[in-house]
C-alpha cells in the first residue's frame, strides 16, 4: 500500500517579512477621532528641501515664461529702423512666427514623458533635475549668443532659435515632470499628531502641510510667468539679446539652489517606470496572440501577456536543475493537456533555461509534426506536449526512449482526467519509464478523490503535500522579489 504523508500548511503560522516604519518621535500624541474632528489643523514646519525646490520652480518658470513671449514678435518681424517701434529681428513672417511658438509649447509639454521614464527608471528625480537644467541652460545660452546683432546680421540667428528651442524644450521637460513629485517627497510625516501653542491644542495635519507647501509651490510658479512683463520691456525699449539675457541670469538661481541642497533632499531611488512596463507588456501580449493564434478564454488583447501560474516555474527549476546535457537523451518529460498550453510551458521553460548558460537545451514542441527515422531516439534534453502525441511517438516510431526520462511532469492532471480522459495514456506512459531513476510530478489544481485514485496510480510511495481549504487564499501567499543587476547575481 502506498504511505501517503499529509502536510497540512498554516501559512499564517509562518514567518511574515516586517516592514520598518520610519522613525517618530515617541512623545507624539496621535489625536483621538473627536479631537480629530474638533480641533484646529495646522500646517507643519515645511522642510528646507522643500523650500529650495521651490526657489528653483521660481527661476525656471521665470526662465521659460520670459523666454517664450519673446517668440513671436522675434520671429515674425524685421529690425526695427528708424522711427519704427515695433520690436523684431529674424522677418518670416506671421505664418511662421506662429508655427515654432506653437511648436516650442507643444514640444515641452511633450518632453514631460520622456523626463518621467528617465526619473522612474534609471536616474531619479534629482539628477534627472540637475542634467535637465543643464541642458536647459544650454540652450537659453545658444539663444543668447544668436541673437546678438552680429549673429542676426550673419543669418545664424535662425537656425539657432530652432536649436535652442529643441534643447530648452528636452530641459523643461526633465525639469517639469519631476519637480513637483520631487517636492511631495520632502514631507515624510503620515500621522496627524498633537501639538500646544499657546496653551492651546492643535493638530499638525500632514494634508495642511503638503497643501501649504504646494500653495508656495503654484505661487513660485505664478510669480515666474510676471518675467514676460520685464523682457517684452526690455525687447521694446532695448534689444532681445537683452531681453534672453534676463531669463538665462534668473535660470542660474535653479542650479545654485539644486547643487546647494543636494545633501538636504529627500531622495527616493528609481523603481521602475510605469510606461516602460505597460509598453513590455503590451509588446508582450502581441507577441504572445502572433505565437499562440486567438484564444477563447481570451477575449481582450493584453489577457495574451499574463504569466504562467507559478507552478509552472515551480517544476521547470526542478527539470533544469536535473538535465544532463552531455548524454544524448530526453531526461525530462512534460505532459499537458492540450498543445496551446504545451507552447506556454515551453515558452516559460525557455526564459528559464538562458540561465543555465552550460547546458546546451533544445525545446521540443512533441505536438508539432517531426520527420525522424523510425526506431532513432530523439536527442532533445526536454519534450514537451500532449499525450496522445507523446504516446505516439514513443510506441508507434520509437522516438522517444522512456527509459532514459529521468522526471515526468504531468500538468493540470485534474484537466486530463477529467475532461479529456487520458489517464489511460497518462499511466501507460510512466509505467514504460524506469521506476528506479524517473521521478514523478502532478500537479492538479483540485484534488479530489478521483484526482487522489488517479495519483495512486501513477506514483508510488507518494509523498502529498495539502493546503487546509480555509488557508486556500490570496492572504495566504506572500512574493519576494530580489533586482539581480549583473548575470552573477541571477544565478
Amino acid at each position: 500500500m502506498s504511505l501517503v504523508e499529509e502536510l497540512e500548511l498554516n501559512s499564517a503560522d509562518a514567518a511574515e517579512p516586517s516592514i520598518i516604519e520610519p522613525t517618530e518621535d515617541f512623545n507624539e500624541i496621535e489625536p483621538t477621532t473627536e479631537e480629530f474632528s474638533t480641533l484646529e489643523h495646522i500646517a507643519d514646519k515645511i522642510p528646507l528641501g522643500a523650500w529650495l525646490i521651490v526657489v528653483c520652480e521660481l527661476c525656471e518658470r521665470f526662465a521659460f515664461y520670459g523666454l517664450s513671449g519673446l517668440f513671436q514678435n522675434y520671429i515674425q518681424f524685421p529690425l526695427p529702423t528708424g522711427n519704427d517701434t515695433q520690436p523684431g529681428a529674424l522677418d518670416r513672417g506671421q505664418q511662421t512666427a506662429t508655427a515654432l511658438t506653437n511648436f516650442f509649447r507643444f514640444f515641452a509639454y511633450l518632453t514631460p514623458i520622456l523626463g518621467a521614464i528617465l526619473a522612474d527608471q534609471f536616474w531619479g528625480k534629482y539628477k534627472t533635475i540637475v542634467v535637465s537644467c543643464v541642458v536647459y541652460m544650454i540652450g537659453l545660452v545658444v539663444i543668447l549668443l544668436t541673437s546678438i546683432p552680429p549673429a542676426i546680421q550673419k543669418g545664424v540667428a535662425f537656425p539657432g532659435l530652432i536649436v535652442a528651442m529643441i534643447i530648452i524644450g528636452f530641459g523643461t521637460g526633465g525639469v517639469k515632470s519631476n519637480v513637483s513629485p520631487l517636492m511631495a517627497e520632502q514631507y515624510s510625516r503620515k500621522k496627524a499628531i498633537i501639538t500646544v501653542i499657546n496653551g492651546q491644542k492643535k493638530i499638525i495635519d500632514p494634508s495642511v502641510t503638503t497643501q501649504s507647501m504646494f500653495n508656495w509651490f503654484y505661487w513660485a510658479i505664478n510669480i515666474g510667468a510676471l518675467s514676460l512683463i520685464v523682457t517684452t520691456n526690455v525687447e521694446k525699449y532695448h534689444s532681445f539679446w537683452l531681453a534672453f539675457l534676463i531669463p538665462t541670469v534668473a535660470f542660474v538661481g535653479a542650479i545654485v539652489v539644486l547643487v546647494i541642497g543636494r545633501d538636504r533632499y529627500v531622495q527616493i531611488p528609481p523603481s521602475g517606470s510605469l510606461l516602460v512596463r505597460a509598453g513590455g507588456v503590451t509588446v508582450t501580449a502581441i507577441r504572445m496572440r502572433w505565437k499562440l493564434g486567438k484564444q477563447s478564454d481570451r477575449p481582450d488583447l493584453l489577457d495574451y501577456a499574463k504569466k504562467l501560474p507559478d507552478k509552472t516555474a515551480a517544476f521547470s527549476l526542478v527539470i533544469l536543475s536535473r538535465i544532463d546535457s552531455s548524454i544524448p537523451s530526453m531526461k525530462a518529460l512534460i505532459l499537458a493537456p492540450t498543445s496551446k498550453l504545451a507552447i506556454q510551458i515551453s515558452s516559460a521553460i525557455e526564459k528559464m533555461a538562458q540561465f543555465y548558460y552550460i547546458l546546451k537545451l533544445l525545446m521540443l514542441y512533441i505536438n508539432i509534426t517531426i520527420s525522424i527515422v523510425f526506431g532513432q531516439f530523439l536527442t532533445e534534453s526536454i519534450g514537451i506536449g500532449t499525450q496522445g502525441t507523446v504516446k505516439g511517438w514513443s510506441c508507434l516510431q520509437h522516438g522517444i526512449d522512456l527509459s532514459q526520462v529521468r522526471i515526468c511532469c504531468v500538468d493540470e492532471a485534474d484537466v486530463i482526467m477529467l475532461t479529456y480522459g487520458f489517464e489511460k495514456v497518462c499511466v501507460h506512459l510512466v509505467r514504460s519509464a524506469n521506476p528506479s531513476v524517473c521521478r514523478m510530478i502532478l500537479f492538479p489544481a483540485k484534488y479530489f478523490d478521483e484526482v487522489n485514485v488517479f495519483a495512486r496510480e501513477i506514483v508510488k510511495d507518494q509523498i502529498v503535500l495539502r493546503l487546509k481549504d480555509e488557508k486556500q487564499t490570496l492572504h495566504n501567499i506572500t512574493q519576494f522579489f530580489i533586482r539581480c543587476y549583473d548575470q552573477q547575481q541571477n544565478i
